[in-house]
């Protein structure tokens, strides 16, 4: 022991008589690791996770699982971090030993792991000036920055202030939907379509009236949530309701009936990817172009083929068809009209891929007997490069959100509807 201690002593003394402390430096930085994740599991929880990677949404029931996981797994790495700091320091000839026998190989790592650092780093803040505020279609990093600077009402909505109290000469709209209606990517308060159609309601609307239309609408919504959202908003007692379909939702029934089953690690795989996703601008560009990737080689389908062959056999979609019913049902109850607008994807219309769900739409409402717009005559002629958000995201561009707003104002069926519901 006296020799290593002795050889440990002429190799700092080769290097300019540094007396680097090994094991001290070992259980200071196993001890910032044990503070840094003692603190991530104090504050893990289901209102931080919610804020940090759902901007607000609940959390499902698998989320509330994975969460409990992460949990115990970063309360582990902090008593296992400390445990190591107390094990350097009792341990000081081990360490000191160690260091001197592979002082060249820990080098090269520190090196190495110090240039993939930067490089890494690098990259990021060009995977951010390329990209800037562009967005996916899941969301992504520069999706949750904007997430953030939307502001929200009392009520949890991307809309100004209500009173529950509605005054003579009002009349109120609730809209329900999803990110198509919600706005994603898109910070101009005024742009989506509620509001738009809002506005060109109010120009030409008699003195003595004044239209509110009131957006419910949240990211990641499906029918389940517009149906919750519905009934939190009859309080406003809404003259009229709206819902803002669009073919993701009918996932949500095929996911009920054949839950997808997922291992321990697949879950705590996801969850790291979605952290990823939702914070970093290169993973999200790496994972949206290796997507694209996929896609064109024919090695994976994309969401609205997906989304397509679920149409496809409507005898599946019963739920679905249910919780469109009670939406139906529940604004009945109040006596407010029911209009359901499918809005378009704007992917290219001269190949588009979501026939079937229009047809789907149109069948079930002249079925059911309920009011419908389909607003996907009017984008036919357009080009979707102008109405969707951006190359990578088929959600409505400003344009896009002015075009179905303008298609519900002049449809008859709105006139109808809108006739029919302010009492």
């Amino acid at each position: 022991m006296q020799s290593v201690r002795e050889d440990i002593g002429r190799r700092d003394s080769q290097h300019g008589g540094s007396t680097c402390r090994a094991p001290e430096v070992v259980a200071a930085a196993l001890g910032v690791a044990a503070a840094l994740s003692g603190c991530l599991a104090l504050v893990w929880n289901d209102a931080f996770v919610s804020s940090a990677f759902k901007a607000g949404v609940p959390l499902s029931p698998d989320a509330h699982w994975l969460l409990r996981a992460t949990r115990v797994v970063l309360s582990g790495l902090s008593l296992g971090f400390l445990l190591g700091g107390f094990l350097a320091l009792a341990r000081r000839d081990v360490v000191e030993g160690f260091r001197a026998r592979h002082r060249k190989r820990i080098d090269d790592l520190l090196t190495a792991l110090i240039t993939i650092v930067l490089l890494l780093a690098v990259l990021e803040v060009a995977a951010r000036v390329v990209t800037g505020s562009q967005t996916s279609e899941l969301g992504g990093a520069a999706y949750r920055a904007q997430l953030a600077r939307i502001p929200l009402n009392s009520f949890g909505l991307r809309d100004r202030e209500f009173p529950v109290d509605k005054p003579p000469g009002i009349v109120r709209i609730l809209v329900l939907g999803d990110s198509f209606t919600f706005g994603h990517g898109i910070e101009n308060e005024s742009a989506p379509w509620p509001r738009v159609l809002e506005t060109i309601l109010n120009r030409v609307a008699p003195a003595d009236t004044v239209y509110q239309v009131i957006n419910t609408a949240h990211n990641g919504f499906g029918t389940a949530e517009e149906l919750t959202a519905l009934r939190a908003g009859l309080v406003f007692h809404p003259d009229l309701v709206i819902l803002g379909y669009f073919f993701n939702d009918a996932e949500t029934d095929e996911m009920i009936l054949h839950p997808p089953s997922l291992t321990t690690v697949q879950r705590l795989l996801y969850g790291v990817h979605f952290a990823l996703f939702s914070h970093s601008y290169l993973y999200g560009l790496a994972v949206v172009r290796w997507d694209i990737l996929k896609i064109a080689l024919g090695l994976e389908k994309s969401a609205p083929q997906e989304w397509e062959e679920i149409y496809m056999h409507p005898e599946h979609l019963t739920l679905h068809k249910q919780q469109l019913l009670q939406i139906h049902s529940v604004a009945a109850s109040v006596e407010a009209p029911l209009l359901i607008v499918t809005i378009p994807g704007n992917y290219d219309f001269a190949h588009y891929p979501l026939a079937a769900g229009h047809a789907f739409m149109r069948r079930f409402c002249q079925e059911q007997r309920l009011s419908c717009i389909d607003p996907l005559p009017a984008f036919v002629n357009e080009d979707y490069r102008r109405t969707r958000l951006n190359p990578h995201d088929a959600h409505p561009s400003e344009y896009g959100h002015r075009l179905i707003a303008q298609t519900i104002y002049d449809s008859p069926v709105f006139r109808e509807a809108l006739r029919h519901g302010p009492r």
